[in-house]
């Protein structure tokens, strides 16, 4: 081979190499952003279901999907249906049918409603969790929060995070309220960090677990990671 042939030959490597390690937090910022727009939805139904007066129309599968799929343009700022990018059309597809999947498991409850009833932080741990069975081992989503601030002791984070160096930084940012996204690697793995905060629904479904917390401090967080 010449040096000239050589010379584009690792230029190309080069190319494809960069191309991926832009491709995998760019995957796993989508997955994020994909997710909240579906939670966003439930959100907008909480006074519904607090009160007990959600009905059927409200939680039809695909007036849900189409709803979510509004969501996101507003969040991306682009239209889910124009996008053109396998791994993120892949996404969509398989947040739909978890979206829908979770919305049939638990409509008796959305419909009998009630404080508290279906909050959109347990939806959003649903969603994920069907999300992973479905995705396969390709990507695992999760939310969780530090120790003394979980209601759900099955999203302790050593619970949810298998990866030991994965878990250590992610305890790190739990343990000191990390505010700001993050996108780390550790052992060649490629991981995400989303903080979320306290909104007024969630304050006052947490001091009713006896949690005593004030709108806009730190919520637990959505964590991502590539199995790729």
């Amino acid at each position: 081979m010449t040096r000239a042939l050589q010379g584009i030959f690792l230029s190309l490597l080069l190319s494809v190499s960069v191309a991926k390690a832009n491709e995998t937090p760019n995957t796993l910022r989508e997955i994020n952003l994909t997710a909240a727009a579906a939670t966003a939805v439930i959100a907008a139904l909480q006074d519904k279901i607090n009160t007990g007066t959600a009905r059927p129309d409200d939680i039809d599968p695909n007036k849900l999907k189409a709803s979510y799929h509004a969501a996101y343009g507003r969040l991306a700022n682009r239209d889910m249906a124009s996008i053109q990018e396998a791994e993120a059309r892949r996404i969509h597809e398989v947040m739909d049918r978890a979206l829908e999947q979770v919305v049939t498991e638990f409509r008796p409850d959305i419909l009998k409603g009630g404080q508290d009833a279906f909050v959109p932080a347990f939806f959003r741990a649903q969603l994920f969790t069907r999300f992973n069975d479905l995705i396969g081992d390709r990507y695992r989503a999760v939310v969780t929060n530090r120790r003394h601030e979980l209601i759900n002791g099955d999203s302790a984070p050593e619970r949810v995070i298998g990866n030991a160096e994965i878990l250590k930084q992610i305890n790190e940012w739990l343990e000191r309220g990390h505010m700001q996204p993050e996108m780390r690697s550790a052992g060649g793995i490629s991981f995400g960090f989303w903080p979320m905060t306290i909104t007024e629904p969630c304050m006052v479904c947490h001091q009713r677990n006896g949690l005593q917390q004030r709108i806009g401090q730190f919520g637990g967080a959505t964590v991502i990671i590539s199995n790729r």
